[in-house]
């Protein structure tokens, strides 16, 4: 092996070796390989962060001209820093405003465009098996259980009920929706435990990889 790659290799083995060590309980090897990760993530945060926004939006419009442009990002920036003085914390206030605004701007358009309107749309199919000349039965079940599911789960969080048979219809609508939603848990559930496991195993074969490479096997 190249000599960068035996480093790395190496590296990598340790490093990893100290993590599984948290297997043993709490020790100070794992907590030195927590701290480099730490450490690592903020430095290539650090580099992302000047080459992808500081840089582009500081530098290169002070560079071309655009002074007053490449002002806003540096005073926006400048009063942020200030929340560290006490009596100048005020400053900082509108800075976190502007981002507090733009964040929740972008995560209530991210909701509606990228959440609730294509589960809208889904929940609205069309229960005819003409609508579905390729598959007329398992289409109408799908766009049913769609339907099913969504209002169902909805009623799950219908906290009063009226008496009489709109109240029963409710309730039984309620444990319908809560059987969704054990499904839609277990499913989440069962695909992280997948992604942690296939983590794991990767893990465990680059160990034994890196192991039969030093060792010349």
């Amino acid at each position: 092996m190249i000599l960068n790659d035996t480093i790395g290799a190496i590296v990598g083995l340790v490093i990893t070796l100290l993590v599984f060590s948290y297997l043993i309980g709490d020790n100070p090897l794992y907590r030195f390989a927590l701290h480099v990760f730490v450490g690592a993530s903020v430095a290539y945060a650090v580099v992302v962060a000047w080459h992808a926004i500081l840089r582009p939006l500081l530098l290169d419009w002070v560079l071309s001209g655009n002074v007053l442009l490449g002002l806003v990002p540096f005073l926006l920036g400048g009063l942020l820093l200030a929340r560290g003085v006490r009596s100048l914390s005020w400053l900082g206030s509108l800075s976190i405003a502007l981002l507090l605004g733009v964040g929740a701007a972008v995560a209530v358009g991210g909701a509606l465009v990228g959440t609730l309107l294509p589960q809208a749309g889904a929940a609205m199919r069309s229960l005819s098996p003409l609508s579905y000349p390729d598959d007329p039965l398992n289409g109408p079940l799908d766009g049913l259980l769609i339907v099913v599911g969504t209002v169902t789960s909805l009623m799950v969080f219908t906290f009063t009920l009226r008496r009489g048979m709109s109240g029963r219809l409710i309730a039984l609508g309620t444990r319908l929706g809560r059987f969704f939603l054990f499904i839609s848990f277990g499913a989440v559930f069962a695909g992280v435990l997948i992604a942690s496991v296939s983590v794991l195993v990767e893990r465990l074969q680059f160990i034994i990889e890196t192991v039969e490479r030093l060792a010349g096997v």
